[in-house]
Parts: C-alpha cells; sequence; structure tokens
C-alpha cells in the first residue's frame, strides 16, 4: 500500500470511530423533563408555611431523585418575586416521596415563616435528566393563619363526641387524627373550618384520664399539637 493510500485508510477509519463515539455520547431523541404544574399555600403554622405541589410528567418516575421546595426572603419588602432562575440564596427544603409514585402526584412539604417581609416558594425536582423549578408563590403576613382553641366537653363515655374548636383548620387534603395519651388514635368523624369532631372509643376503662394530641397530615408531613387540659372516661 502506498503512503497515499495508508493515510487515506487511517484518516477515514479515525474519522469514522470519532462519527461513532458521538453519536454514542449524544441523545438521539428529545430529552424529556419533568413537568411541575403549580405551587399553592394550604396552610399556615406558628412557624411554618404548609405548601403542595403537583406533578403531572415524568419520564420515568423511577428516575426521581428528589423533591421538594425553594424559599427565599425579602426583607426589605419591595414587591413580588419574578419568574426565572432561582436566587442562588434561596434555603432548600426536601421532602419524602414514594420509589415510584403514580401521576398526577401531589407532594406537600413545609418552609419556614417569615420573621417580616416576604417570601418566594418554588418547587422543584430532581431526576436523572436535570433540575426543574416549578412556578412560584409569594407569601406575605398570615391571611391563612389558622389555630386549635380548645376542646369540649372535659369527659365523656365511648360512643360520645370530643369536639375541638379551631379557626381557618385545613380541610382540603388535610387528614386528622386525635391521640387520646400516646397510644390510642381516633380518626374525625366530622370537619369544618371552625370545628373537629371524634368519637370516643370504646374498651377504655372508666377513670382514665387522657392528654388530647391533635396530628394533622399533609401528604407525608405530620404536625402534632398538644391540646390543654385533660379528658376523662366515663
Amino acid at each position: 500500500m502506498n503512503p497515499k493510500s495508508l493515510f487515506a485508510t487511517v484518516f477515514y477509519t479515525a474519522g469514522l470511530l470519532a462519527l461513532i463515539g458521538s453519536c454514542a455520547k449524544e441523545d438521539l431523541g428529545p430529552r424529556e423533563f419533568a413537568q411541575l404544574d403549580f405551587v399553592e399555600i394550604v396552610g399556615v403554622e406558628e412557624d411554618s408555611i404548609l405548601v403542595r405541589c403537583a406533578i403531572s410528567s415524568i419520564p420515568d418516575s423511577k428516575t426521581i431523585i428528589e423533591l421538594g421546595f425553594l424559599e427565599k426572603y425579602d426583607h426589605n419588602n419591595k414587591g413580588p418575586f419574578t419568574e426565572g432562575p432561582f436566587p442562588s440564596n434561596g434555603k432548600k427544603y426536601p421532602v419524602s416521596f414514594p420509589s415510584a409514585p403514580a401521576l398526577p402526584y401531589l407532594f406537600t412539604g413545609k418552609v419556614k415563616y417569615p420573621a417580616y417581609g416576604k417570601t418566594a416558594i418554588r418547587a422543584y425536582a430532581v431526576t436523572r435528566e436535570g433540575t426543574v423549578l416549578g412556578p412560584t408563590t409569594n407569601f406575605e403576613g398570615d391571611p391563612l393563619k389558622w389555630e386549635v382553641t380548645h376542646f369540649a366537653p372535659l369527659s365523656g363515655k365511648p360512643g360520645d363526641t370530643i369536639t375541638i374548636f379551631g379557626k381557618n383548620l385545613p380541610m382540603e387534603l388535610a387528614q386528622y387524627q386525635l391521640g387520646l395519651g400516646t397510644a390510642i388514635r381516633i380518626p374525625v368523624q366530622y370537619k369544618d373550618t371552625k370545628r373537629l369532631q371524634f368519637v370516643v372509643p370504646g374498651g377504655v376503662a372508666p377513670g382514665a384520664r387522657f392528654s388530647l394530641r391533635l396530628f394533622l397530615t399533609f401528604g407525608f408531613v405530620e404536625t402534632r399539637y398538644d391540646l390543654p387540659g385533660e379528658f376523662t372516661i366515663l
């Protein structure tokens, strides 16, 4: 083989190998990313904001690495936040999620309640394809501030109703249980924004006295409220 033919063969082989390597590295199909539809505030606690987001599309649910919310304060109170890349000084709040969630999937989390000024909250999803940021919601003040105030009556027999009173109690997606002491939990029988009702269970000895604990669950986030006073079984 003459030198020119040898050079042409080597050049052709090198070019072919480079092309094959390039095709192997390049994603020949369109890249699909997770789709975060919205983020909204669903409740406010003393030191936390309860937020939720819907993820409606993802190439493969098993590729989810992390879900959560980002938060950034505006202590100068200059105005609402805008869309775009989230600021680097935003704080991250990851949430728990199932290994292969069914879509659409609602996930809920907590972010810190702002001491003053405005705060921006944004959902995010980390997958093998990259990080996706959802829309932003802004929070200021406490229009959704809710609280539990007291319960009545202070005593009752199995089958009687215990009513817990409050204001602006979360309804949608909120799950309530009442704990009698540390061992017994009973589900809510009725709920509205001002009261929750539970039925005293059977099998509890008369004279037993319990502290009451209200459990509120949003998704994978559970919050406990210890109510003042005790309830006595008649």
